[in-house]
Parts: C-alpha cells; structure tokens; sequence
C-alpha cells in the first residue's frame, strides 16, 4: 500500500508561500479590476481596419546596410496586396501598406 508523505502534500497546496485559495482570490480580484479596461482592448482588436480598407504597417531598413533585401521584401508585400487589390480586396476591404524606414538605426526602429 502506497504512503503519501503529508509533508510533500501540504507543500502542493502552497505556492510561493501563499495557500491556493488565496492565490484563487487575488486573481478574482484582478480580473474583477480589469474588467471594466476589456472594452478597450477589444476596440484596440480592430484598429486599423474600416469598412473600405485594411491598413497593414511595416518598420524595415530601406535603406542603411540592410536595404537590399529589405526594399525586395516591401516590393514582394506591395505586389501581393496589389494582386489582392485587384481581385477585390479582403472581403470588399482593400489593402493599404505603410512603410516605415528604420535606416538601419536602433533608435529609429525602438521609436516605430
């Protein structure tokens, strides 16, 4: 017959010190707190598109060291929502690119 060590058993109950009933209600806590900023976040879900377009960005170095491949990369995106452009769109929405130039700069890329 197998014998459970209480010890290890209490210890399953704790986590970082705290008992799990009390991690269950800091969490309910949160979560009742936060609520109210959900409304937010699902507005944030949908920035960026409108009944007529979708806007897509993009932050590369098109020029700098990188750009060759960076430029090649934006003219392939640009060529496919074109071609996507021209068979309608998304679901009758557009496609819109915005491109950002980095200039192979740390602080420019951090800042976009």
């Amino acid at each position: 017959m197998c014998r459970r060590n209480r010890s290890v058993s209490m210890q399953a109950v704790y986590w970082a010190g705290w008992p799990y009933w009390t991690l269950s209600l800091m969490s309910l806590a949160v979560l009742l707190l936060l609520g109210p900023a959900a409304d937010c976040w699902a507005a944030d879900a949908v920035r960026g598109v409108t009944d007529t377009e979708i806007v897509i960005g993009s932050i590369t170095d098109l020029s700098g060291v990188s750009a060759i491949q960076a430029v090649n990369n934006i003219d392939a995106v640009r060529l496919a929502f074109d071609e996507a452009n021209a068979k309608g769109g998304v679901h009758g929405r557009k496609l819109r690119l915005i491109v950002e130039d980095t200039q192979y700069q740390v602080p420019r890329a951090v800042q976009g």
